[in-house]
């Protein structure tokens, strides 16, 4: 089972196996029951994407490093990462689904766009920010947005409660 979603840039997922376990999942699964393949565009900008990292291996191999990078610097700086591997998507475990909408806010002040992930996707009590981290991402920059991450949450945790500040008080 594979995302096209993440690594491929397009969008779906797909899964891999004998006829027999393909024709089980498409007939049991609640999932597959009515999902379609993938159209043409999404089909041809994932093989596009497949020849890109055959071509020029680097591309995958920079968010890895960055990814491995980002993890030790968020580990040092004693932020949760959950069960992270350090793959180019690392979260920062923020607790609950306000203080991360929050944290996102008081960090795109700073200049650093992280989107939240909030419940139902996760656990309320494991809400998150998801940095997805590029080729093009700098040294420099990683260890800005971690250090802009390690000064803000305490606030966040600290401060207001979301209703107190949606109330104004």
């Amino acid at each position: 089972m594979g995302t096209l979603g993440k690594t491929l840039t397009a969008a779906g997922s797909y899964i891999a196996g004998s006829r027999a376990l393909i024709e089980l999942l498409k007939y049991t699964s609640p999932g597959f029951v009515f999902s379609v393949s993938p159209s043409p565009p999404v089909a041809a900008a994932a093989a596009a994407a497949v020849d890109v990292m055959m071509r020029e291996p680097w591309r995958a191999a920079a968010p890895r490093r960055n990814g491995l990078d980002r993890l030790a610097k968020a580990k040092a700086r004693g932020l949760d990462t959950g069960l992270s591997i350090g793959a180019s998507v690392v979260p920062v475990i923020v607790g609950n689904s306000p203080q991360a909408v929050m944290l996102s806010e008081r960090l795109l002040e700073r200049g650093f766009n992280v989107v939240p992930t909030v419940f139902p996707g996760v656990a309320e009590n494991q809400a998150r920010l998801r940095f997805s981290v590029t080729p093009e991402h700098a040294p420099e920059q990683i260890d800005a947005v971690i250090d802009a991450v390690a000064e803000e949450l305490p606030k966040v945790r600290g401060g207001s409660s979301f209703v107190s500040t949606i109330a104004g008080r």
